[in-house]
């Protein structure tokens, strides 16, 4: 007598005809076949890969950014006597150590709301490298800012990025202008290395072209009145 017997595999059929005589030797091979199968799967299923995108992932989102160019800064302030501040924030451009240009990106008494409503002050800064130029945006609470534009150095287009600067607690003052941030290139070495961090250490403009050599850079500077 013969009798059918089928394995399915991925991408053919396997058929095994029996003869009675020679089934008790083809059964020990076909449990053979079954535990090597068996034991293949198990492998696999050790070894899994999976690739998916989720855009609440911060670190894929940060690569993102990083790879299209983006800075992205989040500021704070908090003081129980914010309420009913008013704020200036300027963007002041420096060359060879030289202040050449100052422009008031926002400030309270704009036609969308007049001063500060809230003990607690957040806005945020988008920032983008757009070949030879930077390009800018302020976010608060209920509105943004303009699109805002400048011209970088050529040569060191692709280094310029947003860096936070530590401030100091005597420089948080009411009417006294304080810097919060800088749109700067590195300090280059001469092993090839490059840092941005020693740039923000310092603690004035002039300071950052003297000790760092920094040919072109913007300070962020803000006052609460």
């Amino acid at each position: 007598m013969i009798f059918l017997f089928e394995i399915v595999a991925t991408d053919s059929q396997i058929f095994l005809y029996l003869n009675l005589n020679q089934s008790l030797n083809l059964m020990k091979n076909l449990l053979s076949i079954i535990c090597l199968c068996l034991s293949l799967s198990s492998f696999a299923q050790d070894f899994n890969f999976k690739s998916e995108y989720n855009p609440s992932d911060k670190k894929m989102i940060t690569n993102y950014l990083s790879f299209e160019g983006i800075n992205y800064s989040q500021s704070s302030i908090s003081s129980k006597d914010l309420v009913n501040k008013n704020y200036i924030i300027n963007l002041k451009e420096y060359k060879n150590g030289l202040l050449v240009n100052t422009i008031c990106l926002d400030k309270s008494n704009n036609e969308y709301y007049a001063i500060i409503d809230s003990t607690t002050f957040k806005f945020n800064i988008l920032g983008k490298r757009t070949k030879n130029n930077y390009d800018l945006c302020l976010y608060f609470n209920r509105y943004s800012t303009k699109k805002y534009s400048f011209k970088l150095q050529s040569k060191y287009a692709e280094d310029y990025i947003l860096k936070e600067i530590p401030i100091k607690e005597n420089d948080l003052q009411f009417n006294k202008p304080f810097i919060f941030l800088l749109l700067t290139t590195p300090e280059y070495h001469k092993d090839g290395s490059a840092s941005w961090c020693e740039v923000a250490a310092n603690e004035t403009p002039e300071k950052i072209y003297e000790k760092n050599k920094i040919p072109h850079f913007f300070v962020f500077e803000m006052t609460i009145l």
